[in-house]
């Protein structure tokens, strides 16, 4: 069998149009493969159909290819979506030989709203359902104002995605720009929301995969089907996204998971009240591994549909975080602990506040390592700024983070060093659990944590306080001399 395009009559047309020949037959073929046709006919329709392929026709199927080389999964649930309407295993695309030239003919006037109707229709019914009625106006100044919110988190459109959107925009009537826009981004979505007519709210799993990254942040879709026009706040809450200080220690497994939702400028604070819309959530990790989360959807109070149906219990892919060792050094060259504030470019701390456990707390924004030791973060840039004491001038620099990442080095500047005029620095009133009396997941905090803390900011002398519910087990540790874990 022959599959060189430049073979047909009309390769020995001028170069321009013997490329737009090639590119016609790879763009075809490309997008046909995707369905699992056999070679074959794939060959002997795409000849059929070639000639006949029109530049809005191609302007289609190109953002369409594109997503589904970026999602391949996609393909295949249209083609089983398709299988089951029909004997055939891709019934509308597929086409006697012997009667292809006339069929085609006919049919590549239509051939674009077949393809989207095909394409679209069976991936929506496949996942989240379609959501009709809606006019096309205010969808589409919702769908920009989300796309400008997704490239302010971090998280763009794909350029393939993007095209494929900005065609759906265009669309020519309201039903046309509503089908297409959700099947844009619909694959997006880890849930879906349905708000009946009485505000009660349900929620079913969506298509995006659910996988995170250890010690970062992941952005997904959620699609917001509102028959009641609710105008109020989306809240999301889940069990394992509540705050590991003072929670019981065996707890602690299960809180693993952070969320945030996007509720300001492009996006606003509450549901816009139409049929349809999107919103963003963001999941934060601690773990790496299988973990599997609860999320729950509301409107307000007593809006929750009756069943758990508005509960999704999902399984999480954590993928790992890179492991990043740490040279500290003080202005002398020795080894040395110091502080670390590490940022992303929304300001996000890292590791979360709220998933930290000793000796990383969550009152405070910055964490201590020694020389040696190592933090672990996903692939990102950072602003890392760091310091070890008043006594020290703080750096701040910006860095990228990723598989090659190794180690990094760091090398505490000062300002001014007291003990070389026989003063030593000094706290002798250091409030040990932040002024925040906990008992859980410990009484209270402990000496070699806190030992940690002095070190990185560099106190000579520590003396740390306790007070309230942990002194019964905290006295333990008032002996009247230096606690053993003084150098």
């Amino acid at each position: 069998m022959v599959t060189d395009p430049t073979w047909h009559p009309r390769a020995r047309q001028p170069a321009n149009d013997r490329q737009a020949v090639i590119d016609r037959h790879e763009l075809l073929t490309e997008f046909l493969r995707f369905f699992e046709m056999e070679e074959d006919a794939i060959f002997r329709d795409v000849e059929g159909m070639e000639p006949h392929v029109s530049q809005a026709t191609r302007n289609t199927l190109r953002p369409l290819t594109g997503i589904i080389r970026e999602a391949p999964d996609s393909g295949e649930r249209v083609l089983k979506h398709l299988s089951e309407q029909a004997d055939s295993p891709c019934p509308a695309l597929i086409i006697p030989v012997e009667s292809r030239i006339l069929t085609f003919q006919h049919a590549m006037k239509s051939f674009p709203v077949i393809v989207l109707s095909l394409f679209f229709s069976s991936l929506i019914a496949a996942e989240l359902g379609q959501v009709s009625g809606v006019e096309a106006q205010p969808l589409i100044a919702q769908t920009k104002r989300l796309t400008q919110a997704l490239e302010f988190v971090g998280t763009p459109l794909t350029a393939a995605r993007k095209q494929a959107l900005e065609r759906a925009l265009s669309g020519e009537n309201d039903a046309a720009v509503s089908t297409a826009i959700q099947a844009v981004l619909d694959p997006l979505c880890l849930a879906g929301v349905n708000i009946n007519p009485e505000s009660r709210v349900k929620v079913v799993p969506g298509p995006a995969k659910p996988v995170l990254v250890e010690g970062g942040w992941t952005v997904f879709l959620i699609k917001v089907h509102n028959e009641a026009g609710v105008t109020a706040p989306l809240l999301v809450q889940s069990p394992n996204a509540r705050s590991m200080h003072n929670s019981p220690k065996e707890d602690l497994p299960d809180r693993w998971l952070d969320l945030a939702t996007m509720d300001k400028q492009p996006l606003t604070r509450t549901l816009g009240g139409l049929e349809l819309e999107y919103r963003i959530l963001s999941l934060y990790s601690r773990d790496r591994g299988k973990r599997e989360g609860k999320l729950q959807f509301d409107v307000g109070q007593g809006t929750q549909d009756l069943g758990f149906r508005s509960e999704s219990s999902i399984l999480f892919t954590c993928r790992p975080a890179h492991e990043v060792g740490l040279e500290v050094l003080d202005e002398n060259g020795k080894p040395t602990t110091a502080a670390f504030e590490i940022r992303d470019h929304l300001g996000r701390v890292y590791p979360s506040q709220s998933k930290r456990a000793a000796p990383d707390f969550a009152f405070h924004p910055q964490i201590y390592r020694a020389h040696g030791e190592t933090i672990r973060l996903p692939t990102g840039t950072y602003t890392i700024r760091t310091y070890r004491g008043p006594e020290s001038l703080p750096q701040e620099r910006q860095l990228e983070v990723d598989q090659n990442t190794g180690k990094l080095s760091f090398k505490i500047r000062r300002w001014i060093d007291p003990s070389l005029m026989g003063w030593w620095s000094g706290d002798h009133h250091i409030h040990a659990a932040g002024c925040a009396h906990y008992t859980n997941p410990t009484e209270g905090v402990h000496a070699p944590d806190m030992m940690r803390h002095c070190l990185g900011e560099d106190l000579k002398v520590g003396c740390n306080l306790t007070w309230g519910p942990c002194f019964d087990y905290q006295k333990q540790f008032f002996t009247g001399k230096d606690d053993k874990v003084s150098r």
